[in-house]
This record gives C-alpha cells, sequence and structure tokens, in this order.
C-alpha cells in the first residue's frame, strides 16, 4: 500500500465518521420503506409527509453526503478494491463498501450531472426541481449555466488527484505540476 496516512485497506475503517453518516442514511431509508410507507398505504395519512422525506432521502441528502465525502469515497473504494479481504464478515462487507463507494464517485454521480445538466437553465429556478437536485449544485448561483459545471470540476480534480497519488508516485515533479 502506498503510504497515503491510511493504515488499512478496510473501507469502513478509511471512511470512519463519513461510514457511520452513511449507515444512519441507510437506516433511516429503511425506517422509510417499513414504517412510513406502510402507515400511508394503510391509513392514508401523512401523503404529504412521506412526499417531502421522499424527495430529501432518495436525491438530496444521498447527493450531498457522496458530493461531500467524495474524495474520501473513492480513496477508500480504491484502497479496498486494490487488495481485497474477505477472511472475516467485517471485512468483506468492507470490499462491498468499497465496491459501492467507487461506483457512487465513478459511475452514479457523473450520470446524475450528466442528467441534470441536461436540462435548460429555466428549469434550474423551479422549485420542485431545486429540492430534489440541489445536492448536484449546493451554494452555486444558478442564473448560468457555466456556473453549474462547479462540481463537475470538482469532481474530475479529485480524480485526478487521486489518480496522482496513485499512479505518479515515482514522479514526483507531476503531483507538484498538477495539484
Amino acid at each position: 500500500m502506498r503510504n497515503l496516512g491510511y493504515e488499512s485497506h478496510n473501507s469502513m475503517l478509511n471512511l470512519g465518521s463519513i461510514a457511520i453518516f452513511s449507515f444512519v442514511y441507510y437506516l433511516r431509508v429503511l425506517l422509510f420503506f417499513i414504517l412510513l410507507k406502510p402507515i400511508v398505504k394503510y391509513t392514508g395519512k401523512y401523503k404529504e409527509l412521506q412526499k417531502r422525506i421522499a424527495e430529501d432521502l432518495f436525491y438530496s441528502e444521498i447527493m450531498i453526503l457522496s458530493m461531500e465525502a467524495y474524495i474520501e469515497f473513492l480513496i477508500s473504494g480504491y484502497l479496498n478494491l486494490q487488495e481485497p479481504i474477505t477472511s472475516t464478515f467485517g471485512e468483506a462487507m468492507s470490499v462491498g463498501i468499497g465496491w459501492y463507494s467507487v461506483v457512487i464517485t465513478v459511475v452514479v454521480i457523473p450520470v446524475l450531472f450528466v442528467y441534470v445538466l441536461s436540462h435548460p437553465i429555466e428549469k434550474f429556478q423551479e422549485h420542485t426541481f431545486h429540492r430534489k437536485w440541489e445536492g448536484l449544485y449546493e451554494g452555486v448561483n444558478t442564473k448560468r449555466k457555466v456556473n453549474l459545471y462547479f462540481y463537475v470540476w470538482f469532481c474530475m480534480r479529485r480524480i485526478l488527484f487521486i489518480a496522482l497519488a496513485f499512479y505518479c508516485d515515482r514522479f514526483p515533479i507531476f503531483q507538484v505540476i498538477f495539484t
């Protein structure tokens, strides 16, 4: 393992508190399906609450978590998949989290960027669209389309940084020039 300050390839250990936040997020998703969905289905009450929570859980919250922890997901996924260990249940689970990390950062987030940025700029001013997709452009001025590419460049720079850290360690001049 390259000396990047990580003592382990275990994704759960490398993610630390982000793994805990992710666990809490998925626990909330589970509770949504186990408790709230049946209550709404059988009583007909709390439909508006269900809709609001669903938008938060399945759009903005997961995207905000993924964007805020983008580089950590990338590093932990890469490290874990370089030398996966499946001798114990915890290590096998860590490999699954490593795959999850890589899929989120390399597949899901770019696909979501392409989808969201394919809409006209007027769509970003609509409340429902903004509420759903704000995790991909939170804190960015949405008046001009070029501003919306901030997080695209944000992610691309992190991918470049990780690639330089792992593949150009024998050529530190490239690391200095590109970071």
